[in-house]
């Protein structure tokens, strides 16, 4: 009963699927060399023992490190209080040294000197013979 029911679901399923599935196959188009080429360059690099770990994770890497790039400029440039110390800050790269230097507004009420503004109001005579003590 087994080898029956075998025989009559090839009879009526498999045998006309599989003719007509090969009817289908049947085509008479030609790819162009450039198009083999290209698909024969793509299974070659696809292949390669490190192609999952370069065109996966450096990718995703670098959309990361974009995105977070144009996420930070837009934040900076959108915010005035970011923006104006952002353009007016300015670094110069010599070959034996760099120079920073801000351009811009300064505060005009700084004073010149730390002592202008504070003054000490503790006596530290006897703490300083206690931090630098005579040498004999």
């Amino acid at each position: 009963m087994n080898n029956k029911l075998r025989e009559a679901i090839e009879k009526a399923i498999v045998i006309p699927e599989g003719q007509e599935l090969a009817a289908a196959n049947e085509t008479d188009h030609i790819f162009s060399d450039n198009f083999n080429l290209r698909s024969e360059k793509l299974i070659k690099r696809q292949k390669k023992s490190y192609y999952p770990l370069i065109c996966t994770s450096a990718r995703r890497a670098a959309c990361v490190i974009i995105a977070f790039f144009v996420i930070s400029m837009t934040t900076v440039l959108s915010v005035d209080a970011l923006r104006k110390p952002f353009f007016d800050f300015i670094i110069n790269i010599f070959t034996d040294h760099s120079e920073i230097s801000f351009e811009g507004d300064l505060d005009t009420d700084a004073p010149d000197k730390i002592i202008d503004k504070y003054e000490i109001g503790y006596e530290l005579t006897g703490m300083i013979s206690h931090i630098y003590p005579k040498q004999m």
